[in-house]
C-alpha cells in the first residue's frame, strides 16, 4: 500500500514539475511533426530532474496533511468517508509521517505508542545507520521517478496557456504490461 501512495505522489510531482519545463517558445498550434516541435523526451527528462529536486526539498518540510477519501453511490450520494490527519515531522534530520487522527478521533493508544517507539528508534540511530537508511529511502524514491520514461509512451498532445505562459500538453499512455 505504501508503494501505491508513493507512485501516486511521483505522478503528481512529475505532472506539477512538467509545467515548469514544458513551456513552448514557438507559436501555438504547432504539431509534433513540425520543425519547431519540442523534443518530448527532453521535456520528460527535465521534468524528472525537477521532480527529483522538488522531492529532496519536500522531505525537509514539516506540515500537517488531511486526506479525505469519499466513496459515492450510483446516485452520487456519500456512501462512506474516511478522513486521516497526519503530520510530517523531522526526526534526526529525516521526515517521519505521524498519524494524528482517523475520522475525527485520536489514534488508539496502542497505535500511538507504536509510532512513538518508531520515533524513539529513529532518534537512537547511529550516524552510520541513519546514512544507510536515508540512502535506501533515496534509492527507492528515485527509482520510482526513474521508472517513468520506461513505463509510459509520451506524445505531444497540443499546447495551451497556463497562468499566462505558453505550455505544451503531453499525453502519457502506459506501456503494455507495465
Amino acid at each position: 500500500m505504501i508503494r501505491i501512495g508513493k507512485r501516486a505522489r511521483v505522478a503528481v510531482m512529475l505532472a506539477a514539475s512538467s509545467g515548469l519545463f514544458a513551456q513552448g517558445n514557438g507559436p501555438a498550434g504547432k504539431s509534433q511533426n513540425s520543425p519547431c516541435a519540442p523534443d518530448v523526451a527532453r521535456i520528460v527528462e527535465l521534468s524528472i530532474a525537477a521532480t527529483q529536486r522538488h522531492w529532496h526539498a519536500w522531505l525537509q518540510y514539516t506540515y500537517i496533511r488531511r486526506d479525505e477519501d469519499r466513496q459515492l453511490d450510483l446516485a452520487g450520494q456519500p456512501r462512506s468517508e474516511v478522513v486521516v490527519v497526519s503530520r510530517a515531522i523531522l526526526v534526526n534530520g529525516a521526515q517521519f509521517r505521524q498519524l494524528v487522527e482517523r475520522d475525527g478521533r485520536p489514534l488508539p493508544l496502542a497505535e500511538d505508542r507504536k509510532q512513538n517507539q518508531a520515533i524513539a528508534q529513529l532518534k537512537r540511530e547511529t550516524p552510520k545507520q541513519r546514512t544507510e537508511r536515508l540512502r535506501n529511502e533515496e534509492e527507492e524514491n528515485m527509482s520510482l521517478v526513474g521508472e517513468v520514461p520506461g513505463a509510459f509512451d509520451f506524445q505531444l498532445a497540443g499546447d495551451d496557456v497556463v497562468k499566462g505562459r505558453p505550455a505544451w500538453i503531453l499525453q502519457a499512455a502506459p506501456h503494455a504490461g507495465y
